[in-house]
């Protein structure tokens, strides 16, 4: 997040989005939401997917983000192509998807600890 020139007092957790929705039916929540430091009206979103969901629910999430939030990033295992390339092909109609792969993150960490 620090790449990102994100304060993390201004993370969201899934966990704290469900708890704010009352804990009323179970629906889709980004892993995180975070709003940018320079605008704050500006509140974006990451997924973090390891393995391949069904196209479908894959669709339906990133269209709730696509309306929710003004980015979505989503981070993604370097091996995880099948996701890749069902994002890059829904980035066409859902112009806010941003991809980020797993190991560049992973690498950031480590030479910033």
């Amino acid at each position: 997040m620090q790449k990102y020139g994100v304060n993390l007092d201004n993370i969201v957790t899934e966990k704290q989005l469900y708890s704010r929705s009352g804990f009323t039916t179970r629906k889709h929540f980004p892993d995180f939401i975070f709003t940018d430091g320079n605008n704050k009206d500006c509140i974006c979103c990451v997924e973090l997917e390891l393995t391949a969901k069904a196209k479908y629910r894959l669709e339906k999430n990133i269209s709730e983000n696509y309306i929710n939030y003004e980015t979505q990033y989503w981070i993604v295992p370097k091996s995880e192509v099948k996701i890749k390339l069902i994002l890059k092909e829904l980035s066409e109609k859902y112009q806010n998807i941003k991809i980020i792969e797993l190991e560049r993150v992973q690498e950031y960490v480590k030479l910033h600890k």
